[in-house]
């Protein structure tokens, strides 16, 4: 049942043109989609839909993850276009994050 329909993924934004520049420059995900309400992009055949709200506090967890072969040379490539990664307490994590 519903093992067959492509799922979508979620996320609210208060700037939708400041979204739009980081999915597609910075992430380099496609735009198939605009308009007042959303924005919507394809990544590897899963649809994200940036929904514009008037207000939003950003959750203290994960709300959006990737699955990456080859991370360290991802992580440089997104360093390069200036995204800053996490370093959290308590996590057993390297010098990129």
């Amino acid at each position: 049942m519903l093992k067959e329909p492509t799922i979508t993924a979620f996320l609210p934004t208060v700037k939708p043109t400041e979204s739009k520049e980081f999915f597609t420059k910075m992430l380099g995900l496609k735009l198939v989609s605009e308009d007042h309400f959303a924005l919507v992009f394809e990544g590897n055949g899963v649809l994200l839909r940036i929904t514009t709200v008037e207000k939003f506090t950003p959750y203290p967890f994960t709300v959006l993850g990737f699955t990456i072969n080859a991370i360290s040379s991802q992580v440089k490539l997104l360093q390069d276009k200036g995204i800053t990664f996490e370093k959290y307490p308590g996590l057993q994590q390297d010098e990129l994050g």
